[in-house]
């Protein structure tokens, strides 16, 4: 699967198909970028007003977007942008927030209307700039007209997109421009999405680990009776719902016992993410285990109050 991926995802990079906008895309020295805003990591300029990156954090990060003329983040990461950073700045704030797995329908025309109607420059977050990011910026702006296919696939490219998320590559590929008469109907594009039920999540956290255990099984690697699961990314779905679980309300409501096991969760979920990423198949079972352990704690300890 992930020879499959990468071969889809040079095969886009090398032939991908012009549509919309035919103008090439301006980039500006992506290392000077970020050596300019060092609060922000993995900056890269679509085109002078659409730019993706990682999320920023704390007043120095939005400081550094004001430098940059930003007018509107459009935050697709789990966790919203920060909007009280935000207005002190004058800077709209979107929340947008998709999966490793793909776009659906109504988040991409959620991004091609920010895309369309936002005042510019615009930017793009995810956790890390690497990713949900650039493809979000890629489908929003493929689909309002401004990008070639060719174009975005060359940005997932130079951003860093990794083939182990198929999902987000096969959405810029097969994202297509608007009519007019599309961007008429109206579209909410609100400053925080509902996170959902806590519950439902919890339940999804627990149908994503199951996947992820018959990875484990084959080093990490899609299952032959599974061609449809893509590890990396199944670990970056519930790295993702535990973010969103962590600061949740309810965490607070359970007491200090309850955040700092959420805490250590997401700590886990992520350096599982990240082990399956880099091939640390020894390093990635050992925190499979301790995520599913330092879960196990958490709902005996719930389940003792």
């Amino acid at each position: 699967m992930f020879a499959f991926a990468a071969g889809l995802a040079s095969a886009m990079i090398t032939s991908g198909a012009m549509v919309g906008c035919t103008q090439k895309v301006k980039r500006d020295d992506q290392h000077a970028d970020n050596e300019r805003h060092p609060a922000i990591e993995n900056i890269h300029v679509l085109s002078p007003d659409l730019i993706s990156g990682g999320q920023p954090d704390g007043a120095i990060a939005y400081d550094e977007l004001a430098e940059m003329g930003i007018r509107t983040v459009i935050g697709v990461d789990a966790t919203p942008p920060d909007k009280a950073q935000a207005d002190l700045r004058g800077i709209r704030v979107i929340h947008i927030p998709i999966g490793y797995d793909g776009i659906n329908e109504e988040r991409a025309e959620q991004l091609a209307h920010a895309i369309r109607t936002a005042e510019r420059p615009i930017y793009v977050h995810c956790h890390h700039g690497k990713h949900r990011g650039p493809a979000a910026l890629c489908v929003g702006a493929i689909m309002s007209g401004d990008l070639s296919t060719a174009d975005a696939l060359e940005h997932l490219k130079v951003s860093g997109t990794s083939p182990n998320y198929p999902g987000l590559w096969r959405g810029v590929d097969r994202a297509k421009p608007m009519s007019a008469a599309e961007f008429t109907k109206p579209v909410e594009l609100p400053e925080e999405a509902d996170p959902g039920d806590f519950a439902q999540a919890m339940a999804q956290i627990d149908q994503l680990n199951e996947l992820l255990w018959l990875c484990a099984k084959n080093d990490f690697q899609t299952p032959e009776h599974h061609p449809d699961l893509v590890p990396t990314a199944i670990a970056g779905q519930i790295h993702n719902l535990l973010r969103v679980l962590a600061v949740d309300q309810r965490v607070d409501e359970e007491g200090l016992w309850f955040k700092e096991a959420m805490d250590e969760s997401v700590m886990l979920a992520g350096q599982l993410e990240t082990y399956i990423d880099n091939g640390e198949i020894d390093l990635a079972n050992e925190a499979l285990v301790a995520m599913n352990e330092s879960c196990v704690t958490c709902h005996d300890g719930s389940r003792n109050e």
